[in-house]
């Protein structure tokens, strides 16, 4: 076929197949993915997935998707499939507004199959700015120490479609407020499981301030709510998605 192209032959008794390549070097592996589907004489492909993750980039997707920091988890992903409405609640200063449309306006540029918008009614996420002493009463699952909590909950498929978040009001620095507003808006999503791999990591277990994603914070996200990922599927069945021994 020449240099740098190849031939390959598809015998199959289904009218579609995905299609894998992977490139291996010292750096580890990288996988691309073309979904095929053919009639009679024609093969027409109907999507190119063009995103190419890295061996670190998928590590850290199964250790910060699967299960949960609080709270009983089966291992399988948590994932919202309706358009997220955000109603604010409490007092919230002007820089956490601020703050949290930004990260929903990032939020939005890296999913695609859903939208985050604030609301004044018909929420499916409330997000509370008041003291710590009222934590309790909002949410009776919050676990005390936090000065940012989540808690989220889905139906037996996996799906997502209630939650709330709370921030502290006072006691911490406005830095602090608005890490915590990222955290927490951002492990909603299903992100859910914090790590000790990168201190910069939105998704860090240690206490840090840090106010923006990483470049693999966001390819988590995006990963995340790839199409091919459903609510309810396991580490097994999305490592078969991406070709992935186990």
């Amino acid at each position: 076929m020449g240099k740098y192209k190849t031939q390959v032959n598809l015998s199959s008794p289904s009218d579609t197949c995905t299609l894998t390549a992977s490139a291996i070097s010292s750096q580890g592996v990288a996988n691309a993915f073309i979904d095929l589907s053919w009639g009679c004489d024609e093969l027409k492909v109907i999507e190119e997935q063009k995103h190419i993750y890295s061996d670190q980039e998928l590590e850290y997707f199964f250790e910060t998707t699967f299960g949960a920091e609080y709270g009983a988890s089966l291992p399988m992903l948590h994932k919202w499939t309706d358009n997220i409405r955000i109603k604010i609640n409490g007092i919230p200063t002007s820089e956490d507004l601020d703050a949290l449309n930004q990260i929903i306006a990032e939020l939005n540029s890296l999913i695609n199959s859903i939208s985050l918008d604030i609301v004044t009614q018909n929420s499916n996420i409330d997000i509370y700015f008041t003291s710590v002493d009222q934590f309790l009463l909002i949410e009776p699952n919050y676990i005390s120490g936090n000065m940012g909590f989540f808690w989220v909950w889905w139906n037996n498929t996996g799906a997502s479609y209630e939650g709330k978040i709370l921030i502290a009001s006072e006691g911490i620095s406005q830095r602090e407020r608005s890490h915590l507003i990222r955290e927490e808006l951002t492990q909603i999503l299903g992100v859910m499981n914090d790590s000790n791999r990168y201190k910069d990591s939105i998704f860090y277990q240690g206490w840090t301030d840090t106010i923006e994603y990483t470049p693999i914070d966001r390819t988590v996200i995006s990963l995340l709510y790839d199409s091919r990922l459903k609510p309810g599927m396991t580490q097994n069945q999305v490592k078969d998605i991406f070709g992935i021994p186990y």
